[in-house]
């Protein structure tokens, strides 16, 4: 049997198709989507599959062929067909939708299991329950995509004692994230937005993020050559609290 695939990705959604994949080229889509990879390499190119939104798939069971590529050529025929009279290709007249059969969860559902990112649950820097979260989020004003990867890769340098990286990683994020709270820089965050209900102990919070955290990674961002160093240790870099509490109100106000 042979399947044909269609997803949408990145914002605004584009729709991308992958055509004729035999049972082990499907599987291998599953578990790069399940694994929350970028790529996908079929037929002698390299796909981008991040960020998927939405993903269909179907069999061919509806017609018949004797090769794959007297198929492909009638795909492609279909296709180009549907470009010229501007009549949607829809993939359903060739087969079954079996997309149940596969998907079980979103793009990247398994990726905290991959070899990069995992962690020990003592040694993290962002919760794993955070992150899933920020996954989750169904707001489509903004892309989570890089703040999401941001987190990632600051679990991932905490957990190695990389502790000029992780400075460096929470200063990208709490410059990131001002746009969803409709400012255009953290310390304007920090001193002027109000969140319902924690006003005062949240205020505290992103103080002490603009100004202790700051601070520390702009020593290390900007710091010349020196005949004697001092290098960062835990504690230095230690500000997970407050930056939960930033992670946890941009979750809350794009439920």
């Amino acid at each position: 049997m042979y399947y044909n695939i269609s997803y949408r990705r990145g914002f605004p959604p584009k729709e991308e198709r992958l055509f004729v994949l035999e049972e082990l080229e499907l599987e291998k889509f599953i578990e790069d989507y399940q694994s929350g990879k970028n790529t996908f390499f079929y037929n002698g190119c390299k796909n981008r599959i991040e960020d998927i939104s939405h993903v269909e798939i179907y069999d061919v069971s509806k017609i018949s062929f004797k090769s794959k590529q007297e198929y492909l050529e009638k795909i492609i025929f279909e296709q180009n067909l549907a470009k010229l009279s501007k009549v949607p290709f829809n993939l359903a007249e060739f087969g079954s939708f079996v997309t149940n059969n596969y998907i079980k969860g979103s793009w990247g559902y398994k990726k905290q299991k991959s070899s990069f990112f995992t962690v020990s649950r003592t040694n993290i820097y962002v919760d794993e329950t955070r992150i899933d979260e920020l996954r989750n989020i169904k707001n489509d004003k903004f892309d989570y995509a890089k703040l999401i990867r941001l987190c990632e890769e600051l679990n991932s340098s905490y957990s190695q004692s990389n502790f000029y990286a992780t400075g460096m990683l929470v200063r990208a994020i709490i410059d990131h994230v001002p746009p969803l709270f409709g400012y255009k820089k953290f310390e304007e965050l920090a001193n002027h937005y109000k969140s319902d209900g924690t006003e005062i102990s949240f205020k505290k919070s992103m103080l002490s993020l603009q100004t202790s955290m700051r601070n520390i990674s702009d020593a290390y961002l900007h710091s010349h050559i020196r005949m004697k160093e001092t290098l960062p240790n835990e504690t230095q870099v230690d500000c997970k609290r407050d930056l939960d509490v930033l992670l946890a109100e941009v979750v809350r106000i794009l439920k």
